[in-house]
């Protein structure tokens, strides 16, 4: 009798500890854990597999015309941000695909007659000219956020919520303030309308 009675508290507390390690908390499962390692691997692996065309193909070279018409002083404020934000998006996402192209696969950079370093040095001046048109523009529209109409009350200079988005995918150093300032010039027009 005792032995079955062992032998049942034995099964009960196996499938117990069996139940309480799968369950979220404890995070993923050994399966979840393999299938993640596997996943990561193979995007390292094709990323050594790189070659010196695919990089080519990720020049950052053309970005001018479409910086001069974000620089547009004639357009909306609204319109430039959106230019300067999907610029920018375009250029972050081939400079970091260029990094890592060259994080995993070095050679490329010493390949026979390669333009890679020419390329990268080319996509990381064009974010940096892009990020501090972007962040001046951000800036000159953060120092006033709210203007009077024509009636003299407080109104939106520009929709809050794209620079608020604006704001988010520059992320500068100052981020916080940024979108401190722009709460409380919501809060100054609430308070203006009450």
């Amino acid at each position: 009798m005792r032995t079955r009675l062992a032998t049942a508290v034995g099964v009960l507390a196996g499938a117990l500890l069996a139940g309480c390690a799968s369950h979220s908390a404890y995070g993923p499962s050994s399966d979840a854990r393999l299938d993640s390692a596997v996943k990561e691997g193979s995007n390292e692996n094709s990323m050594k597999d790189v070659t010196v065309e695919q990089v080519s193909q990720k020049s950052c070279g053309d970005y001018r015309a479409k910086l001069t018409k974000a620089q547009n002083d004639e357009a909306a404020e609204v319109d430039r941000l959106g230019a300067f934000e999907s610029l920018y998006k375009e250029l972050k996402d081939k400079n970091d695909y260029l990094e890592q192209a060259l994080a995993s696969n070095p050679d490329l950079q010493f390949a026979n007659d390669s333009q890679v370093p020419k390329i990268r040095d080319e996509c990381r001046d064009a974010l940096a000219d892009v990020q501090k048109d972007y962040s001046d523009l951000v800036n000159e529209i953060a120092d006033l956020l709210v203007v009077k109409d024509t009636h003299g009350n407080p109104t939106p200079r520009l929709d809050f919520k794209k620079f608020r988005e604006a704001i988010t995918v520059l992320n500068p150093d100052d981020r916080d303030a940024l979108l401190a300032r722009v709460d409380q010039a919501e809060r100054k027009i609430k308070n203006a309308s009450n």
